[in-house]
Parts: C-alpha cells; sequence; structure tokens
C-alpha cells in the first residue's frame, strides 16, 4: 500500500514539472544590480524574445530598455533550463538633475543564465555584460540579476490563442 501511494505521489510530481515548463508570456521584477521590469515571450519551440526595463540599483540616475533573443536548453527537465543569447540596449542617464540633462547611450548586451518554472512561477538567474558602443565614459556593463515572473500564458493556453488569431489567414479546404 506504502508503495503505491509513493509512485503515485511520485508520478504526480514528475508530471506537474514536466507539463510546468511549457510557458508563452510571463512577466515579472527583476533584482539584482538592476532593477526593474521582465516580459518574456515565446517566439519558437526554444525560442524566446525579453524585454527588459531597467534602473541601476547603484545610486545613478538612468533608465534603460534591452531587447535580448535567448536560446533555450533543457538541462533536466523541461522546466529547468539554459539559455543565452544577445540583443540591444538603450540607456539613458541624467548627467545634471537641475537641467534634465541627460546622456544617450546605445549598447549589445549578452546573456546566460538558467530558469526554473513551477506551476505559474518562473524564476530566472541571469549574467548580462553589457559593450556600451554609443559613448565615452560608460562603454560596459556588468549586471546580474534574478527575476522573478508570472506565466500570463502557458503553451497550450499560447497555441490555441496563436490558432485563433490566425484562423481568418488560413484557407480552408472545401
Amino acid at each position: 500500500m506504502f508503495r503505491k501511494f509513493v509512485l503515485t505521489g511520485t508520478f504526480i510530481c514528475i508530471n506537474v514539472l514536466i507539463i510546468s515548463q511549457s510557458y508563452f508570456t510571463t512577466g515579472g521584477i527583476r533584482l539584482g544590480q538592476d532593477y526593474g521590469l521582465s516580459l518574456k515571450q515565446r517566439i519558437a519551440k526554444k525560442g524566446t524574445v525579453e524585454a527588459i526595463l531597467f534602473s541601476d540599483s547603484n545610486g545613478k540616475n538612468n533608465l534603460g530598455i534591452a531587447l535580448i533573443a535567448d536560446q533555450h536548453k533543457s538541462i533536466i527537465t523541461r522546466n529547468f533550463n539554459l539559455f543565452y543569447g544577445s540583443g540591444l540596449t538603450w540607456q539613458w542617464e541624467y548627467v545634471n538633475q537641475e537641467t534634465l540633462e541627460k546622456k544617450k547611450s546605445f549598447g549589445i548586451p549578452l546573456q546566460a543564465g538558467i530558469e526554473f518554472t513551477a506551476g505559474r512561477i518562473n524564476l530566472s538567474w541571469d549574467f548580462t555584460p553589457i559593450l556600451y558602443i554609443s559613448t565615452k565614459s560608460h562603454t560596459f556593463d556588468n549586471l546580474k540579476g534574478l527575476s522573478v515572473r508570472y506565466v500570463f500564458l502557458n503553451k497550450k493556453e499560447g497555441k490555441r490563442l496563436i490558432k485563433k488569431i490566425t484562423a481568418p489567414f488560413r484557407k480552408h479546404k472545401k
């Protein structure tokens, strides 16, 4: 009896973990050397695009946005991933608060990290060095961050939504 109970419990846990990874759209907060908001959208079977709205926590008065395309690789199960990618970053730093003078920067971020999804919660830790190519003073940033996101659409919900949106554009066979 006890053995059946343990096997059933193990099967249910494994099933929940396997099903739970498949997110389509997630969004939440980002904490670390920078803090802000993170939105991640699946665009392919193992590809995502992440938009990060950030501000430095080291006392600088700046605001930035990064758009990063990531490739995912399962480590243990579908819900535990290694990811890596690159993208573009724009940053606006207020140099003088009284005159609201600001300095604009453009850069290329590289990103590598791990993520875990359980149910509707997605946790992600990443290392994101950024090389700024349009400024002379602030040329390199080395960011690490933890993102805690809510899964707005899982994989099944996302597939249904795409099917519904593209239905009018598909040719119907008669």
